[in-house]
C-alpha cells in the first residue's frame, strides 16, 4: 500500500470526523455578544434620494401640532410643513415623485368630527398636489400600489375597505362592512390585503384577507386564545404571514398564518416584539431573550443571540440587504446599533453612539444608517441632545447630524435610488 494512499486515508478519516452535526434548533444555547466586532458584509448599493421624518411641535398655548420636513442628502431643510395634523401617528409613503402623508386631526368640540386626512406632496418642492380635508372621514392605514391608495375608510359611522386615485385623490371604489371598528393594521402583500377587525369592544379579533383584484373577502379566522390584543402590523414570508399579539399578563405571542387560507401553522409565546421576515425566516426581538431567527415553515429556531446584560431593544428591527439592524440601551441609557448578519446571527458590530431617553427610529438604505436620538425634558417645551444622526452601515462610525427641534419626533421614511420608501415602523 502506498504511502500517498496511506495519506489520503488519513485525511479523509480526519475530515470525516470534523464534519459538523446538523444544527439542534429545538434548544439552541444564548450567543453572547462578542466584544470584538468582525467586518460587515451584505450592504447594498441603493443610494437616498429624500429624507423625510415627522414631528409634533408646540403651538405656544399649550397644545401641539404635527409637522412634515424633508431634507436634502446633506441633511439640509430642504422643506418643511407645519400644522398638518393634532395628533396620533403620521404615517408617509411613496411612490413616483409624490410624497403622501397620513395624519389625524381632533378635536375637542364634540360636534366636530375627528377625521384623518391624506395630503399628496411633490417630493422635491413640497407642494401640495391634493388633500382631502373637507370630506368628514376617516382613513386609517393607507398604502400605495400602482398610483392606486388602498386604505381603511369610515364614514357617517359604515366602515369599509376603500381605494383613491394617486393622481388626484378621488374614490375610485369602496366596499363596506358592518363591525363597530374599522380595519387597521393594513399591510398589502401582491394582490391581497390583511388586517385586523373586531365586530365590537367583546367580540374576539379576527384576521383577514381581502382581494384587490375581485373586491371580495379571501378568508376570516378568529383565533380567542391567541387574538387578543396590541396586535402588531403582520410580516411576510413567502406562504406564511407573522405578527405578535399581546395577552392581559403582559407576556406576547408571535403567530404564523398560512397565507391560502389563514390558518395557523405556528407560534411562539414570550416577550416577543414586532417580527420581520425574509423570503424564509421571521426575525423577532426578545425584550428579555435577545434576538431570533425562526425558520417561516416551522417556526424552529435557527439561531439565537443575547444582546448582553441589562440590554433591552428599543427600536424595531430593520432588514437591509443581508444584515439585520436594531437600537438597544443599557444601563444609564446608553444606546447601542447592532448590525448583526441574518443568516448566520453572527455580530457585525456593536457601536455607542449616544446616550437618549428615547429612540425607537432606524432605517437603512444601501450604505448609511438614519436614525433619532431624542431626549424629551421634564418641561415639555425645550428638548434638548435632539438630533438626527447618519451612520456608516459598515461599522456604525458617525457620518453626520444635524438639530431637530421638536417636542416628539414620528417615524422616518426614505426613499432610495430604487424609487421606493423605506419606513421605520
Amino acid at each position: 500500500m502506498s504511502k500517498l494512499f496511506l495519506l489520503l486515508i488519513s485525511i479523509s478519516i480526519i475530515s470525516s470526523c470534523n464534519k459538523p452535526k446538523d444544527l439542534d434548533t429545538s434548544n439552541p444555547p444564548p450567543v453572547i455578544i462578542p466584544p470584538n466586532p468582525v467586518p460587515p458584509n451584505g450592504l447594498t448599493n441603493e443610494t437616498t434620494t429624500g429624507i423625510f421624518f415627522t414631528s409634533s411641535e408646540s403651538d405656544g398655548i399649550g397644545g401641539a401640532f404635527t409637522s412634515f420636513t424633508c431634507l436634502n442628502t446633506d441633511l439640509s431643510l430642504k422643506w418643511k410643513k407645519i400644522n398638518i395634523g393634532t395628533g396620533g401617528i403620521p404615517n408617509c409613503f411613496f411612490e413616483n415623485g409624490k410624497v403622501f402623508l397620513s395624519t389625524r386631526f381632533f378635536s375637542m368640540n364634540p360636534t366636530i368630527t375627528t377625521k384623518s386626512n391624506i395630503y399628496c406632496f411633490e417630493q422635491n418642492t413640497g407642494n401640495i398636489i391634493w388633500n382631502r380635508l373637507q370630506i368628514p372621514e376617516t382613513l386609517t392605514s393607507p398604502t400605495i400600489k400602482n398610483d392606486t391608495i388602498f386604505t381603511s375608510r369610515n364614514l357617517n359611522n359604515t366602515n369599509s375597505m376603500a381605494a383613491y386615485s394617486g393622481s388626484n385623490g378621488t374614490l375610485y371604489w369602496n366596499v363596506s362592512n358592518f363591525d363597530q371598528f374599522p380595519p387597521y393594521q393594513l399591510s398589502l402583500d401582491g394582490n391581497n390585503f390583511y388586517y385586523f377587525v373586531a365586530a365590537n369592544n367583546t367580540a374576539p379579533i379576527r384576521c383577514e384577507s381581502f382581494n384587490l383584484t375581485s373586491r371580495t373577502l379571501r378568508w376570516s379566522n378568529t383565533q380567542n386564545n391567541s387574538f387578543t390584543s396590541n396586535i402588531s402590523a403582520p410580516a411576510f414570508s413567502n406562504d406564511k404571514l407573522g405578527f405578535t399579539v399581546g395577552s392581559a399578563l403582559g407576556s406576547k405571542t408571535l403567530v404564523v398564518l398560512n397565507k391560502n387560507n389563514g390558518s395557523i401553522a405556528w407560534s411562539k409565546t414570550s416577550n416577543i416584539g414586532s417580527p420581520i421576515s425574509s423570503d424564509d425566516k421571521f426575525f423577532a426581538v426578545d425584550a428579555d431573550q435577545g434576538l431570533y431567527a425562526f425558520n417561516a415553515q416551522t417556526g424552529a429556531t435557527i439561531w439565537q443571540i443575547n444582546l448582553g446584560n441589562q440590554i433591552r431593544p428599543v427600536s424595531s428591527l430593520f432588514l437591509s440587504g443581508e444584515n439585520l439592524y436594531l437600537v438597544a440601551q443599557g444601563p444609564n441609557a446608553t444606546t447601542y446599533i447592532y448590525s448583526i448578519n441574518a443568516n448566520t446571527g453572527n455580530l457585525n458590530y456593536r457601536t455607542n453612539i449616544y446616550r437618549a431617553t428615547i429612540n425607537q427610529q432606524l432605517v437603512v438604505v444601501g450604505k448609511n444608517i438614519y436614525t433619532f436620538n431624542f431626549n424629551n425634558p421634564s418641561n415639555n417645551t425645550s428638548p434638548n441632545l435632539s438630533k438626527f444622526y447618519v451612520l456608516d452601515a459598515a461599522n456604525g462610525n458617525l457620518k453626520d447630524s444635524t438639530n431637530i427641534n421638536a417636542l416628539q419626533v414620528g417615524g422616518i421614511g426614505i426613499v432610495g435610488s430604487s424609487g421606493k420608501i423605506a419606513y421605520s415602523r
